[in-house]
């Protein structure tokens, strides 16, 4: 291996190969096994970086020496919009979105030295545009609200996600409103909860999940949406009726077990864009990385859906995870079985994982799949009883007996849902009156809210199926 070297990082197959040629440069260097995964787990996310925010770019390497140690020095070079507040960018929980959801304090801390020099541009519009959309999953950033300080983290958190998305001002206002409201009315009128925030994929461009689940007595929609409506003393007064008017997508439910309120905010002037699915990645409690990832592809109305829990949880469990979906990224158009395949050779040499590969083929009205390992996958259709995926038994990476997948037939409109063993399996959506036909990401944070093991990360993915293109 070559001690300096440069490779362009402009797509996901260039962020695959910079993770290779960076374990390649570590083995040469001689680092222990955990630096090199330390190291190729920054990598990874400061070159997706430079791929989605930075409009692509390179990565350099040069082995440095200290004495008699010797170590690796990565640089990233990209031309995109750059950094505004450096400063808000290294706060946890600030996430790069389709990353392993390490964000740069994340990768910060996996290295001895880390350094930015970072110069605003101006964003220009314009480009080709691709008839197919895929990406990798990203993290949600979970915030406990249990007292007022807290409100004010939420909206800090969700403004640095309008700016990751590259909002404007008054777009990141939006969002900032939305998750303020939220978050004081989860405080006080929820007795506390949760919120999650998370970058969300539309057609064209990027927006700003704001999640809240509490376990309070629950509300009236029909009471809590008109005008004037607030939150009480501390509020913005604004409503929900306010918060739905600033969201293009919004949903809400309510039971005895609480309420969840889930609003989705693209720039202003987007139409049209949300993309109807809703995905989870939460890492084990103060863990920095995920240990599960999922991928989602749509190419006209096909949709591939790929999900991976890396065995154990953190940063060995996350570098499993991301070599499994990132084989799926690279070839969406393949079957599942065959995606199986070239996952568990990327996975080889790592701790292995449970996998669920799923493709939905409109035209011949079939949800292909294929599993190895302990994903939950179901299909729910109205009139139907829920139908369950099977997978295989064995670890991909490690060892497993490759077999065929199966088909199944399903209508348009029916719910695709996966998910790791982070969540319980007992649950029954028909016990949820209605729910299976909210939008995904609704269903989803009902699931967390009364599923949640509390102890292994939790990564899901639930698609519409049948929309179109």
């Amino acid at each position: 291996m070559n001690p300096h070297g440069e490779i362009p990082v402009r797509t996901e197959q260039d962020v695959v190969l910079a993770r290779q040629a960076v374990r390649q440069a570590a083995v040469a260097c001689g680092l222990r096994l955990v630096d090199q995964t330390k190291l190729v787990t920054a990598a990874s996310e400061l070159a997706r970086n430079a791929v989605v925010y930075g409009g692509g770019g390179t990565m350099s390497w040069h082995v440095v020496r200290d004495g008699m140690r010797a170590g690796i020095r990565l640089e990233f070079v990209d031309q995109g919009p750059g950094i505004t507040d450096i400063a808000q960018a290294l706060t946890d929980g600030w996430t790069s979105g389709t990353g392993m959801g390490l964000g740069l304090s994340g990768s910060r801390r996996l290295v001895d030295a880390f350094e930015i020099d970072s110069a605003p541009r101006a964003r220009h519009a314009g480009g080709d545009h691709q008839m197919g959309v895929g990406f990798i999953g990203q993290a949600t950033r979970v915030i406990p609200v249990e007292e007022a300080t807290r409100v004010g983290q939420v909206r800090r958190e969700a403004r640095a996600l309008a700016a990751c998305a590259g909002f404007g001002e008054l777009d990141a206002g939006r969002v900032t409103l939305a998750a303020t409201e939220v978050a004081t009315n989860v405080l006080r009128h929820g007795g506390g909860g949760r919120m999650l925030l998370s970058l969300v994929q539309g057609r064209t461009g990027p927006g700003v999940e704001v999640c809240a689940i509490d376990r309070g007595p629950g509300f009236s929609l029909e009471r809590c949406l008109p005008d004037g409506y607030t939150t009480g003393v501390g509020s913005p007064g604004q409503g929900l009726g306010a918060i739905r008017r600033q969201a293009q997508v919004f949903d809400v439910w309510s039971d005895a077990g609480g309420a969840v309120v889930l609003a989705r905010i693209y720039p202003e002037r987007s139409r049209d864009e949300d993309l109807d699915y809703g995905a989870l990645r939460v890492p084990l409690g103060r863990e920095t990385v995920c240990g599960d990832a999922w991928f989602l592809g749509r190419d006209g109305a096909r949709v591939v859906v790929a999900l991976v829990d890396g065995l154990g949880h953190g940063v060995q469990a996350g570098e499993a995870a991301a070599a499994g979906i990132e084989a799926v990224a690279e070839a969406p158009e393949l079957a599942p079985d065959l995606q199986l395949g070239r996952m568990h050779a990327r996975m080889a040499g790592s701790r292995g994982g449970a996998v669920a590969v799923a493709c939905h083929e409109p035209e011949a009205g079939l949800v292909r799949f294929s599993g190895v390992g302990n994903i939950a996958a179901s299909v729910h259709e109205a009139g139907l009883p829920a139908r369950g995926l099977p997978s295989h038994p064995g670890i991909v990476g490690g060892q497993y007996r490759r077999a065929p997948g199966f088909s199944l037939p399903v209508a348009p409109g029916a719910l695709l849902l996966l998910h790791s063993d982070g969540l319980q399996s007992r649950w029954n959506l028909a016990r949820y009156e209605g729910l299976a036909f909210r939008h995904p990401a609704l269903v989803l944070a009902v699931l967390l809210r009364d599923f949640d093991r509390g102890r292994d990360d939790t990564g899901a993915i639930a698609v519409r199926l049948g929309g179109r293109a």
